[in-house]
């Protein structure tokens, strides 16, 4: 791939996200290639990046970041059917079938009926809160704790099922994602295809080559000062480890190590994105359902929004395809009714966060109800606490505990990584189900399939819905 078929970041958009280009700092080998090949270490402003990703929790979305050009004008999101005209001007658009979510220009005055305007055009990652970090919590001689508190059963493994992932890229020199095999296909919504404006693709299972793969993408980083699929927040690399990390590289094994996985980058390094970049990676997802058998969508991020927010129209377009799309519940505290969107969605499967060393609901999760007071949100629960999960090592870390042992694992907390772990027992349930049916069942079969296996805990479900859901026996 070469320059021409990515499109250069406007003036707009680098005064919000684009950090001068530096030169990498570091070789790591690469197993099984034979070479050496260069990672960008961004040393103490790696450091930075991380320490912002920590604020975000405690500070929420307060900046206002119009999108690329827009600054005299107020913004608002309209959903149409399909064909029916617009009375704005349209900034941009993204068709999910029979529907569109157009981003436009408004006129002054009050917002017309049926237009939403978002407070803010930030969208947030909900990643981790800081945990206590002592104690039994650096304890590194044991397999992941999710393993066994959710019953894993290496019988069923998500073999055959692919889950798509939007987050921070992914550290594909990582051979613990076993790239080719079960890291299928990597995917930025951050450049696009100047021959038909799509996000960029790097088909892993075509081309395997790290190397060239690493090449190009430092190539862009050079160039536009954003790294196009390598993970250099940390984030998407931790929450991938617990749905598919293989076992054999250390203490961290995924919960559905036979699954295919896919890594769509829509946010930053600083761990933000904005609601266009994830209605378009929303939007890929939409359109490559059938294409990459897409069965689960996990998403770790969020923020508090009315109901009528686009991100409900797309992912309702999406579950229509039959995608199980499940979302953290957010790390806003015991506080009820503070469960972020996408999780707050209707038809998608929230997961708050559990402390499985105490046995008690975390205390940063976000619990139910929802708005309406008549869906069960959270529905489930998971480990959210000091949880061990596969971090870059050259990202600038400032966590909770570091593995002394293996420099790729370290401990991390907050309702991003129990979302994951859901999503992997439903990849494992789907595999199941499938085995013995010969068909996929439907939500409403997973569910009680879900609920019927949970361990279910003594709090209502406002606070962790129907328990941990446990792997297939």
């Amino acid at each position: 791939m070469s320059r021409k078929y990515v499109r250069k970041v406007n003036e707009e958009e680098r005064k919000h996200y684009v950090r001068p280009a530096e030169p990498p700092s570091f070789v790591r080998s690469v197993k099984g290639t034979g070479t050496s090949v260069k990672a960008s270490s961004i040393g103490a402003l790696a450091i930075a990046v991380v320490l912002i990703l920590f604020s975000l929790f405690f500070l929420g979305a307060t900046k206002v970041l119009m999108a690329p050009g827009v600054s005299a004008y107020q913004v608002g999101f309209v959903t149409v059917p399909t064909g029916q005209p617009i009375p704005y001007k349209v900034i941009q658009s993204w068709a999910f079938g029979n529907v569109v979510i157009a981003e436009v220009e408004l006129p002054p005055g009050p917002v017309p009926k049926g237009v939403f305007v978002p407070q803010s055009m930030v969208v947030y990652l909900a990643p981790w809160s800081m945990g206590t970090g002592t104690g039994p919590y650096a304890t590194w001689y044991a397999s992941d704790q999710y393993l066994s508190v959710m019953h894993y059963n290496p019988m069923w493994n998500g073999s055959g099922i692919t889950v798509a992932i939007i987050d921070t890229g992914i550290d594909y020199l990582m051979q613990n994602f076993a790239p080719g095999k079960h890291l299928i296909l990597l995917v930025s919504v951050l450049y696009k295809n100047a021959s038909n404006g799509e996000p960029i693709v790097w088909n892993l299972q075509q081309n395997d080559n790290l190397t060239a793969l690493y090449n190009f993408d430092f190539k862009l980083f050079k160039e536009y000062g954003h790294w196009a699929f390598l993970d250099t927040a940390g984030h998407g690399t931790a929450v991938s480890s617990i749905i598919v990390a293989q076992p054999g590289f250390g203490v961290v094994q995924g919960l559905a190590p036979g699954a295919n996985l896919i890594m769509i980058k829509a946010f930053f390094g600083n761990g933000t994105s904005s609601l266009g970049y994830v209605l378009t990676a929303l939007q890929w997802v939409y359109n490559n359902t059938a294409k990459y058998n897409i069965k689960v969508l996990s998403l770790s991020w969020g923020a508090i929004l009315p109901p009528n927010n686009p991100l409900n129209t797309a992912i309702e377009q999406i579950e229509s395809k039959g995608v199980i799309v499940v979302a953290s519940a957010g790390n806003f505290g015991n506080i009820p009714g503070d469960v972020a969107y996408p999780a707050s969605s209707p038809g998608v499967i929230a997961v708050a966060g559990f402390d499985c060393y105490t046995g008690q609901i975390a205390n940063f999760s976000s619990i139910g109800p929802t708005y309406d007071l008549f869906t069960v949100k959270p529905q489930f629960t998971a480990c959210a606490v000091s949880v061990p999960v596969l971090f870059p090592p050259y990202v600038g870390f400032t966590g909770e505990v570091k593995d002394p042992y293996d420099p790729n694992v370290t401990a991390l907390s907050g309702t991003s990584f129990s979302a994951p772990a859901v999503a992997g027992i439903i990849a494992d349930w789907l595999e199941y189900y499938h085995f013995y049916h010969g068909t996929w069942p439907t939500e409403a079969q997973l569910m009680t399939l879900l609920i019927n296996n949970a361990q279910h805990l003594s709090y209502p479900n406002d606070l962790t819905g129907y328990g941990i859901p446990l792997a297939p026996p």
